[in-house]
């Protein structure tokens, strides 16, 4: 773990772990009754990470968290601009991105995106529609090429049931990294 994480929780990594879960427990049940994560609950999550980042490290501490909230939006950006990602998962890995150290947030998106990946594959292949959505991907890719414009993937592809919650497997990321990392 990078020494900024281990400075802000050297007496309270438990306490910051736990607080991340309840984040991310409540960020699933938002996310899945009402398809949306909060403003609240996102600014708790910075709010914290702020606090701890200050605490163990000054005002060093306020300059890594707001780099650190940073990383998200950069590296889900172009996702956001055509709705394939939404701005409360955003919001939520920044929240993760405050509260813990940078190896954290990268293990936990790569454990997250591999889960929903893993798990979109397979309702795919359930609801028989696999092919159907590759077909679809192959023709939005060249039709954005061609155009050299982004357009909304969900709006071009008149399928409702492309929405994916993606919580919890930022969840289920988040846990995976505490067992490896």
């Amino acid at each position: 773990m990078g020494t900024s994480y281990n400075a802000i929780t050297a007496k309270g990594e438990g306490i910051i772990t736990i607080l991340v879960i309840i984040m991310l427990g409540l960020a699933v049940c938002f996310d899945l009754w009402k398809s949306k994560i909060p403003n609240w609950l996102t600014g708790m999550g910075v709010m914290t990470g702020y606090a701890a980042h200050i605490r163990g490290e000054g005002e060093k501490g306020i300059l890594l968290v707001t780099v650190m909230m940073l990383i998200p939006v950069i590296l889900f950006y172009l996702l956001f601009l055509i709705h394939a990602m939404g701005a409360g998962d955003i919001k939520l890995f920044m929240a993760l991105s405050c509260m813990t150290d940078y190896s954290i947030v990268l293990h936990t998106i790569i454990f997250s995106l591999c889960l929903a990946a893993v798990y979109g594959l397979f309702r795919l292949i359930r609801q028989g529609t696999l092919l159907q959505r590759i077909l679809y991907f192959r023709t939005y890719m060249q039709s954005s090429l061609v155009r050299k414009q982004w357009v909304p993937y969900r709006e071009q592809s008149g399928m409702d049931d492309s929405c994916m919650h993606l919580a919890p497997a930022v969840l289920g990321g988040y846990l995976l990294t505490l067992g490896v990392v």
